[in-house]
């Protein structure tokens, strides 16, 4: 038996610029548009068996809440059917059916109510709400006096005490703090043992895989796959690397817009990063071989400059500083004392030559980052650059076999 099941289902909303449009296309008869079509849902299929408990994945703005909110009876599908089997309630919005000048108790009875709940049951649960919600000391007081947790606490412990059949559930439960989520998973947990049909949508992909027993991943309003949760979500994650891939590549092509500065005697003409396998790459996993290659052009004689980088992570935070003298300051002591001529060789006057970095493993940790590459002048007291590019590079560390937290692998050990 099937708790929900939808049949090449369509969505479409009308886009106005503004109010005034509208009124305009009436004026017309609608002989005239002044609106554009928006079709967040595409031929949608599927059916959903009762007692599962099914994930919806995909990017922003593919159609997963448009769908849910279908679900729950919250506006008409275009074309197409729905046929859904069973008591629903659904925690879709922080707000959602709240009056901002009732207390919270009055929303409860409101709530309450407008989920097909009789007088009797109301009086039944209203203790167990009240408690679920931790609210005992704010619930005579407006909601408009509630931060976004506590909206969640009460959403929650109302959408869960009508005993559904069916529990739609959007992306809110990121808002709650860590111990009322584990509260809520804990009730999720105990819905499902009962045989309870749960749709739940989320970024977090790991509560995903955990939780569900089967995933849709819908994307530009259409399934792009539904069936096992670790397959489907591998799947997902393939598309975003693709994506991810794309517009990365797409930010590095504006090597010739990014903001540098220099006196000219050297110019850097080109930085690239390259995989394990010699590849060209905007994404890298940690612990992986990243080589970093730059070219450059020698427009005046220099005595002795000096190539670096940068590093940082997309919130600011300075991950790395490197340069040429700093990795090989031993070396280089060496060559002056023994008179022997320095290997870092500059290209000829006029000529290209390229200077390259080699990470034999990046022990930078999952998140994004930029890289500035420069090239100073090393006989300076305050190294002066002849070419400094602040953002030469942008690219991604995912994680690799190697689980840690933070910004760096630490390459120590344990002994017990």
């Amino acid at each position: 038996m099937f708790a929900i099941k939808a049949k090449n289902l369509n969505k479409k909303y009308e886009i106005y610029k503004k109010p005034s449009h509208r009124l305009k296309e009436l004026a017309t008869l609608g002989r005239r548009k002044y609106h554009r079509e928006l079709w967040a849902l595409k031929g949608i299929d599927f059916e959903i068996p009762a007692g599962k408990t099914i994930g919806i994945i995909g990017p922003n703005r593919a159609g997963k809440s448009t769908l849910l909110r279908l679900l729950a009876g919250i506006g008409k599908p275009t074309s197409g059917a729905l046929e859904i089997n069973g008591r629903i309630s659904a925690l879709l919005e922080l707000n959602a059916g709240f009056h901002w000048e009732f207390s919270g108790r009055e929303n409860i009875l409101m709530s309450c109510s407008l989920l097909g709940m009789s007088a009797q049951e109301i009086d039944q649960k209203y203790k167990s709400i009240v408690e679920f919600s931790e609210l005992e000391d704010f619930i005579e007081l407006p909601v408009w006096t509630y931060s976004s947790g506590m909206y969640l606490r009460l959403g929650f412990a109302i959408a869960t005490s009508v005993d559904p059949d069916i529990l739609l559930i959007d992306e809110v439960l990121a808002v709650g703090d860590e111990y009322f989520r584990w509260k809520c998973f804990n009730r999720i947990n105990d819905f499902k043992k009962q045989g309870k049909t749960i749709v739940f949508v989320s970024h977090d992909t790991l509560i995903v895989r955990n939780l569900c027993d089967e995933v849709i991943y819908i994307d530009e309003g259409k399934i792009v796959s539904y069936g096992d949760a670790v397959e489907v979500i591998n799947n997902y994650f393939k598309q975003i690397y693709f994506r991810e891939r794309e517009q990365l590549a797409q930010e590095n092509v504006q090597f010739s817009d990014t903001p540098r500065w220099g006196s000219g005697e050297i110019e850097i003409q080109e930085v690239k990063m390259f995989n394990n396998k010699g590849e060209e790459d905007y994404i890298f996993k940690t612990g992986d071989r990243v080589e970093i290659k730059a070219k450059y052009l020698v427009k005046e004689k220099v005595n002795r400059p000096v190539f670096g980088f940068n590093i940082f992570r997309s919130d600011g935070v300075h991950c790395i500083c490197e340069n040429q003298v700093w990795s090989n300051k031993s070396n280089i002591m060496l060559w002056e004392k023994e008179g022997l001529e320095n290997p870092f060789k500059l290209a000829d006057v006029g000529k290209t030559g390229e200077v390259n970095f080699c990470f034999e493993k990046l022990l930078l940790l999952e998140g994004n980052y930029s890289l500035s590459f420069s090239v100073h002048d090393g006989e300076k007291a305050v190294p002066l650059p002849f070419d400094e590019i602040m953002v030469a590079r942008k690219f991604k560390v995912e994680q690799g076999e190697i689980e840690h937290k933070g910004i760096f692998v630490s390459p120590g050990k344990w002994i017990l």
